[in-house]
């Protein structure tokens, strides 16, 4: 038919419709509202009472994703996610410039006059940014990730659709599995009425509508049919936006989720005649399609290519259009039982058909937190969970809107609006971009969620939350000068044995540090090396409980206080903890001398006029970090003609050097007889032999050599 076909005669033209686009699995957008709901019974907004927490530096970046799919699925609202996601990073201390934003098919978002996007939401786009990311962001620096729209994945209570299996051991074992007998293909939507063309609006249309009373709409554009949009709300109008952005009234506006055209005048020029279509997928997106839901003539059927041939899963054997465990389930791997399990992946989805699945998600993530920067994420799309065990190793934080398999509902606000209620609330209570603000951000929105959810009446969401594991312990920081702070490291009672290594992660604490280094350095054994964005102390065997050290911060002055990783003997992350300002008693201080002095040196002469002067050089050997310069000891010298005593403080290098004049002949010995930590009085344990007595005999023959 040419585009010169007048619209009476087209009229009169029946055309067999192509097949609408198979597509991803997509959020389910809203539950139905209670006709005799009042909004004054809506619960207020949560907001949790929290201090401003870290806000963002040069280094730290953020990005906001929202695919969108196509026209249709894109509605209004998530134009509204990205401006406030947006907006909140603004006031978080980020730039436009550290904002990357991938939304749709690239159109504008205007925001305080100026587009806040950077580039349609693609696949391609979105891993080079994050590649380039982890080239140029420093350790210790923050990433902060949104991801809003729709996402796919497996639920088990609705049917297949298109959710990716998983193939790879690691995915099998992190994520869940579903019984292959339990697995349900719905051919309702495969089984249509279809109308002939009509005229309206001067444009040519027929419409279709499915056994589960979905309503398609196509037009002849171009010389082709094209899908327009489907009434995916199931309310008795399909709206503009629904239809990709007409403009079914002339308003101008081609948003309108509230106005479109009637779906029972629509559903009025359907024929009776049913027609079936078959179904294709590519179930393990390798680019071909290997499994099929088809009408054999009687019944439909679903099967798997194998070989090149197809083989039968499963039929729907009781005519009801489904193909489930009524019908004696699905032999999803055809080895001819059905009591194996299937995993599925899932993804975000992006623009057109792309999706960014879990696995290349984790891939993408990995450089970034081996280098030491901190990601976050608050993710509000169906099946979101599902990213946490692929994930969670490289991010600090992650907040999710949905399990696994579970979709994500939003709800009506309190003025009837369609909004996603802890996106909005998460948004509202996060207050930095550390954890601690993130967790509280966290429970205000499932909170806030969960109320709105209970008063329509809706499912709650299945929110998850995930985090680096945070051990309470009695790990104290007491200060003791300017940046300089005493530490008592209190290990997780469940840990010790385990713990090889802990970590300073300069962009974790708060506020944020600089450098750190160990003004006295560190006990026997323990060893300093950069690790990514701070520094470990690691050492050859387990750390051992409650140790005592000091710590230089450079950068911040401690306020609340300090955040200590702990790493396996491997340098694997186990968790944190985070030490608090408070007084603790001091250990007993120790020390001990290296053996013998190092030197002994004597002039030729002897005599009232010229003494022979002995050297001796005592090395303090310093065992747990005490600070040396704060020792002294007192000595005990034996002379011919009587005894003399000397307190000396030891130098900041643990040495004690010592000069004796001897002017007459005889025998002299040094003793250390005390030691004590100035300026208090507390005594000084010394370790290995308490008294190092040396003796000298000065004489025409030996002129003053010594020996111990």
């Amino acid at each position: 038919v040419s585009m010169a076909t007048s619209a009476r005669s087209a009229e009169n033209i029946f055309l067999t419709p192509v097949a609408k686009p198979e597509m991803q699995e997509k959020s389910i957008h809203y539950q139905s509202k209670p006709q005799d709901f009042n909004y004054q019974t809506m619960p207020a907004p949560l907001l949790a009472i929290r201090a401003p927490g870290v806000q963002a530096k040069d280094c730290d970046r953020s990005v906001i994703i929202s695919g969108g799919v196509d026209k249709s699925n894109n509605h209004a609202r998530y134009v509204d996610n990205v401006k406030a996601k947006f907006s909140k990073m603004i006031e978080l201390g980020y730039t436009k410039e550290h904002i990357e934003v991938f939304y749709n098919n690239g159109a504008s978002i205007i925001l305080d006059n100026t587009n806040i996007v950077d580039k349609k939401a693609s696949k391609a786009d979105i891993l080079a940014h994050f590649a380039e990311l982890a080239e140029e962001m420093p350790g210790s620096c923050t990433l902060t990730i949104f991801v809003t729209d729709h996402g796919t994945g497996y639920d088990p209570t609705e049917k297949y659709s298109g959710a990716k299996t998983a193939t790879s051991q690691e995915e099998i074992t992190n994520g869940l599995s579903h019984p292959e007998s339990e697995m349900i293909f719905d051919a309702r939507p495969k089984v249509f009425q279809y109308s002939a063309s009509f005229v309206y609006l001067g444009k040519t249309w027929f419409v279709g509508k499915n056994k589960d009373g979905g309503v398609e709409l196509y037009q002849f554009v171009d010389s082709e049919w094209k899908f327009q949009g489907s009434n995916t709300t199931k309310d008795s109008i399909l709206s503009e936006t629904e239809l990709g952005g007409i403009d079914i009234n002339g308003d101008g506006d081609t948003t309108d989720d509230d106005y479109g055209i009637s779906i029972a005048w629509l559903s009025a020029k359907l024929t009776d005649e049913l027609k079936y279509r078959e179904n294709y997928w590519d179930s393990d997106k390798d680019g071909v399609s290997d499994v099929r839901l088809r009408w054999d003539g009687s019944r439909f059927v679903v099967e798997r290519l194998d070989s090149g041939e197809w083989k039968e899963m499963g039929r729907d054997t009781n005519g009801d259009y489904f193909i489930n465990s009524e019908d004696g389930g699905v032999d999803w791997n055809l080895d001819g039982d059905k009591e194996d399990k299937v995993a599925f992946h899932e993804g975000i989805n992006l623009w057109g058909n792309e999706v960014l699945w879990d696995d290349e998600f984790a891939t993408m993530m990995k450089p970034l937190a081996e280098k030491g920067i901190h990601n976050m994420m608050e993710m509000v799309s169906c099946f979101s969970g599902g990213f946490i065990p692929n994930a969670k190793d490289y991010f600090e934080n992650i907040y999710t809107g949905a399990s696994e398999d579970t979709p994500h509902w939003n709800r009506y606000d309190e003025a009837g609006k369609i909004v996603a209620t802890d996106e909005i609330a998460f948004l509202d209570n996060l207050t930095g971009i550390d954890t601690d603000s993130w967790n509280v951000a966290a429970g205000a929105a499932t909170a806030a969620d969960d109320a709105a959810a209970d008063a329509l009446g809706h499912t709650r969401n299945v929110h998850e939350h995930e985090q680096t594991q945070r051990f309470s312990t009695g790990t104290l920081f007491d200060p003791i000068g300017e940046n300089e702070y005493q530490i008592l490291l209190d290990l997780p009672d469940d840990l010790v044995g385990q713990i090889y290594d802990f970590e300073f992660i300069l962009g974790l604490q708060n506020p944020r540090w600089s450098d750190v280094s160990f003004p006295l350095g560190l006990p026997a054994g323990w060893q300093v090396e950069e690790a990514p964005g701070g520094i470990r102390v690691f050492s050859d065997d387990p750390i051992e409980d409650e140790q005592n050290f000091r710590i230089l911060v450079e950068g911040a002055i401690l306020e609340e206080n300090v955040r200590i990783e702990f790493t396996d003997v491997n340098h694997d992350r186990l968790g944190y903890t985070m030490a608090e300002e408070g007084d603790f008693e001091r250990p007993p201080q120790y020390f001990s001398f290296a053996g013998a002095p190092k030197t002994c040196v004597n002039h030729t002469d002897h005599g009232q006029s010229s003494p022979s002067i002995l050297e001796w050089l005592f090395l303090g050997k310093q065992v747990d970090n005490t600070a040396l310069v704060d020792i002294e000891v007192t000595l005990e010298i034996t002379t011919p003609i009587g005894i003399v005593t000397k307190t000396v403080q030891l130098d900041s290098l643990g040495q004690l050097y010592v000069l004796l004049q001897i002017f007459s002949y005889g025998n002299y010995q040094i003793e250390i007889v005390g030691a004590r930590v100035v300026p208090t009085d507390a005594a000084l344990e010394l370790l290995g032999t308490l008294i190092y007595p040396f003796t000298v005999t000065a004489d025409e023959t030996d002129k003053g050599q010594c020996t111990p």
